[in-house]
């Protein structure tokens, strides 16, 4: 009975279109891996040259498409389920969106972006430049440690000029160098058109430990370094388009060891509260990686 049905099927699947005529004479039906014979050049080229003629001859036909809309997914499966067809069952995707070009908000100028040659800073200095910056002015008062960065702004310069990135290591937190960072590299009135204050020092320690000067050192590079900075542009006649201060939700859910650094970063959001006249707007970000913001 198994021999008889295995007859059938064969007959009704593929020896059917051929007949059996053609296994006699000792021919047989062979199944051969050619993935082997590709790693030959020889025996690849013959098989290409075969695969070409057959090509050209219209021995090879594709197998017939039954195409569906991407929404038509339970009828293809009901249409597959009664095992009638022939070649290949495709869905048909909605089309391209064709991508819009990212608009040109800043379409010329000078920006600074204090501490800019942090990870967040060279990323800030990347988007500032395609978005049309004609220059961005990073400050860092340790200069270039990292292969990292090294690649990072040597790539941008290949992309967007020599002069497209700049370094400095004027200190914001002094009146006078935070005026000759604004009127030199910066460009001054009729360049400047961005601040982006970035510029953070690390020290983490419990607060019974905290030395006075380590204080000090966190919070005057984010509190008045902004502070200078703000009272220049301000009263110095600058046209901005921005400026930017970076808070933190560490402000809401604090830390055992980042006192100083919670304490800086309020005094950024102080700033506004003081000023809400300025039309500025408060961004609390972080990290995703850390565990317990998640």
């Amino acid at each position: 009975v198994m021999k008889l049905m295995l007859v059938d099927a064969l007959e009704r699947w593929w020896i059917s279109s051929f007949g059996m005529k053609a296994l006699e004479r000792n021919r047989s039906y062979l199944s051969i891996d050619l993935a082997p014979m590709f790693e030959d050049p020889t025996y690849s080229s013959i098989i290409h040259d075969l695969l070409e003629d057959a090509l050209a001859r219209n021995d090879v036909v594709p197998l017939p498409v039954i195409l569906f809309e991407a929404d038509k997914v339970e009828e293809a499966l009901r249409y597959m389920s009664a095992g009638k067809h022939i070649g290949k069952v495709v869905f048909r995707m909605r089309g391209f969106v064709p991508e819009r070009i990212a608009p040109r908000y800043y379409t010329s100028g000078t920006h600074v972006i204090t501490g800019g040659l942090g990870g967040f800073g060279l990323e800030l200095t990347a988007w500032l430049l395609e978005h049309g910056a004609s220059k961005v002015v990073v400050t860092s008062r340790s200069g270039v440690r990292t292969g990292w960065q090294k690649f990072r702004l040597g790539r941008l310069r290949e992309k967007y000029g020599e002069e497209a990135v700049a370094k400095s290591s004027l200190n914001v937190v002094k009146m006078s160098e935070s005026r000759e960072l604004l009127e030199g590299p910066g460009g001054g009135t009729k360049k400047l058109r961005g601040i982006w204050h970035v510029a953070m020092v690390l020290r983490d320690c419990f607060f019974e430990r905290m030395q006075p000067e380590l204080w000090d050192e966190v919070n005057d590079t984010k509190v008045v370094g902004l502070q200078n900075l703000d009272e220049l542009t301000r009263r110095g006649g600058y046209e901005l388009d921005s400026f930017t201060v970076f808070s933190s939700v560490a402000t809401f859910v604090g830390g055992s060891s980042i006192g100083c650094y919670i304490y800086g970063k309020y005094g950024l959001e102080c700033s506004y509260l003081i000023h809400p006249s300025f039309g500025c707007s408060i961004c609390l970000w972080a990290p995703r990686s850390i565990p317990w913001l998640r």
